[in-house]
């Protein structure tokens, strides 16, 4: 079926911003009559356009907004993924499988739900925190180890005492302490489920699956988050490098800045190479709007190593996260910690559940198998931004 709107036509089964454009255009076209005066049926069609293009606008706005939701879960990368690479749970192809894993052409012109669902991959970004861009989450400066069994092991270091020195002919060589130890791991699984799902909003509702799903996605990341950072170790709990043995600590001095940049020294006094900071907002946005005077004076950020818009703090990439506690934030070093995943995110969606099956109800399952490899507790540094007591 189609809509004639003059010159125009308007398929019924386009997209709201199609029939926007379309109405637009149409408007334009008004515009243009000229050494005449508008008929009845034009009349007609200018009232109309008037109510239909504000409600038109406002239901793209909405899909927008949906999309920068979608969009804020979601980074560019390719659909190559590597075995190594940085954990994405807002990657393009990931909201891909959102929208379009989950559902299955039934053969009669739609979609309907499989209860098998979709299992959406690890997301590999080949660099996550690209010059003059921010990072936008802590998943981002996390290295991923993908494809890894349920259990495995790794070497960490525990000590490094480097004693190279020049050496005479025929000398001893002075001995340098590693201090390798080796860590045997299991994957945890961090999951959750949704409540009960009316079919029929879903099917009446084209955008909804998608939005939950990637709630569902963003729930996994949270909680994946606060077990990075205050994991106890003790299963089915990640390893946290806030509990974890052997990290650095550095004390509050001054203020955040200069506590921070006195963070940094302590990696590069043993050879290491800052790779980012991990901070709650609050601490970020005190750092951000600084000021000196008391208060009174202009922002200390205009003199000071703040790059708000890519987000850096003395050269070095910052990601926020509300997992961690304001007051006490992050350095972490260069291949110091990693994230062990199997097969990445897995989403489903199912009608076995008590009697979902009989009241067309759903709900959705989001769960990833993983562990946090810390491979070098001294690459880590906690970094009091207040003064204590």
């Amino acid at each position: 079926m189609h809509l004639v709107v003059r010159g125009a036509y308007v398929e019924a089964n386009m997209s709201e911003r199609q029939k926007l454009a379309a109405a637009i255009a149409r408007v334009k076209e008004l515009q243009c009559v000229t050494g005449r005066e508008y008929t009845a049926a034009e009349l007609a069609e200018i009232d109309r356009l008037k109510s239909e293009i504000p409600t038109l606008r406002e239901t793209v706005a909405r899909l927008d907004r949906t999309k920068e939701a979608i969009d804020a879960i979601a980074g560019g990368v390719g659909d190559v993924e590597p075995r190594h690479g940085f954990l994405d749970l807002r990657a393009k192809s990931f909201v891909r499988e959102l929208a379009s894993g989950m559902l299955a052409d039934t053969g009669v012109g739609r979609k309907a739900l499989v209860s098998g669902g979709s299992v959406a991959p690890v997301q590999i970004v080949p660099d996550p925190v690209p010059e003059g861009r921010p990072a936008t989450g802590l998943l981002q400066v996390i290295p991923v180890i993908g494809d890894s069994p349920a259990r495995f092991e790794y070497l960490r270091q525990v000590e490094r005492e480097l004693n190279a020195a020049p050496v005479a002919a025929g000398g001893p060589k002075p001995t340098s302490a590693l201090g390798l130890d080796k860590i045997e791991a299991t994957l945890n699984v961090v999951a959750h489920v949704s409540e009960p799902i009316d079919v029929y909003m879903l099917q009446d509702m084209p955008t909804l699956e998608t939005f939950v799903g990637s709630e569902m996605a963003y729930g996994v990341q949270r909680a994946l988050e606060a077990e990075l950072v205050n994991g106890t170790g003790t299963a089915p709990s990640l390893a946290g490098l806030l509990t974890a043995t052997g990290v650095l600590s550095q004390a509050f001095a001054v203020d955040a800045l200069t506590s921070t940049r006195k963070a940094i020294t302590q990696l590069e006094d043993d050879g290491l190479i800052p790779s980012a900071f991990v901070m709650a907002p609050s601490d970020w946005e005190a750092i951000e709007l600084a000021r000196t005077d008391g208060g009174n004076g202009k922002l200390e950020m205009v003199d000071q190593p703040v790059d708000r818009a890519a987000r850096r703090l003395w050269g070095v990439p910052v990601v926020t996260s509300p997992e961690v506690a304001a007051g006490r934030s992050l350095l972490l070093s260069q291949d110091s910690v990693a994230l062990r995943v199997d097969k990445g995110l897995q989403l489903r969606v199912s009608e076995n559940v008590g009697t979902d099956f009989e009241t067309n109800q759903v709900r959705f399952r989001a769960e990833l198998r993983t562990e946090v490899q810390l491979n070098r507790p001294g690459g880590v540094v906690v970094i009091e931004m207040e003064e204590v007591g």
